[in-house]
């Protein structure tokens, strides 16, 4: 049985969670005794250096980076890793666009 995103799209997605899983293995995060975890990704430090705010999230034992840092020791988000179909404002498909809308 043929995949229907094709070998390469399949071996690009073989990388990308063997990638994530290795990531996640380095996280300094106990997952084995909690069962949620709430994780906060938003450059919260800029709350701080702009408006003098300080956001402690740990009183609600939500896992940041630490200083609130939007890329850091917890995580980092790759936004483009890869090429990722998209469509963009103008309604163009980018990179074969959303299959599940055509």
């Amino acid at each position: 049985m043929s995949s229907p995103f094709g070998a390469a799209s399949m071996k690009y997605m073989f990388l990308v969670c063997f990638i994530l899983s290795d990531m996640c293995s380095m996280l300094q995060i106990d997952f084995e005794s909690k069962p949620f975890v709430t994780i906060w990704n938003a450059p919260s430090e800029k709350c701080l250096r702009s408006f003098r705010v300080d956001i402690d999230l740990s009183a609600f034992d939500i896992v940041v980076n630490t200083g609130g840092a939007f890329e850091g020791d917890n995580m980092v988000i790759f936004y483009e890793l890869g090429l990722y179909p998209y469509i963009d404002d103008d309604g163009n498909f980018v990179n074969g666009g959303l299959p599940q809308v055509r």
